[in-house]
């Protein structure tokens, strides 16, 4: 039976902007990090190695479905970080074509009394899109894939978000 693999990615900016001050504002040639400055977890019946590490390793089936979604460590409310692209580069191809997904789903809403969330939540649709990246896997092997992303945050003049840069890194997926 097929599965959702969801996997988190979690981006430490500040750190990341302080290793990398001038990074691309190029899509198409960005900056290439190390791995210690992002997070990445999944369910752990699909991981295979790396959980919560720049190097996670998951285990899939031909037919689950794969879906990325990313954040800063502020949570996207100071610096935000938005997957743009997943590509192989080595190894066998096993996932199809990636698909950016938006959605807008019901999440609870704290009921805050006198400072506390004491109550029930209320639930409510989502403000800020769901969104993530996702594909189907298609074939048995390892593929080694570099997840694209961009950093914003706030200008300082507007508040208006502002780009800062284009990255990227790459982690592995192995299909038996």
């Amino acid at each position: 039976m097929s599965k959702f693999i969801d996997i988190e990615i979690v981006i430490d900016t500040v750190t990341l902007l302080s290793t990398y001050p001038n990074p691309s504002k190029n899509a198409n040639a960005p900056t290439g990090i190390a791995h210690n400055f992002s997070y990445m977890i999944a369910q752990s019946a699909f991981v295979r190695s790396g959980q919560a590490t720049g190097d996670l390793n998951i285990n899939a089936l031909v037919n689950d479905t794969i879906r990325w979604r990313s954040l800063s460590l502020s949570g996207n409310s100071d610096q935000s970080v938005v997957l743009y692209d997943i590509r192989q580069f080595s190894g066998t191809q096993v996932t199809g074509t990636i698909t950016a997904i938006e959605s807008n789903p019901y999440e609870p809403k704290p009921t805050l009394v006198d400072g506390k969330n004491t109550n029930p939540p209320t639930f409510t649709t989502v403000t800020d899109l769901d969104y993530y990246l996702q594909t189907t896997v298609i074939n048995h092997g390892t593929e080694n894939y570099q997840v694209y992303f961009y950093v914003t945050q706030p200008n300082p003049s507007t508040g208006q978000p502002q780009l800062v840069g284009y990255f990227y890194w790459d982690p592995t997926i192995t299909v038996a």
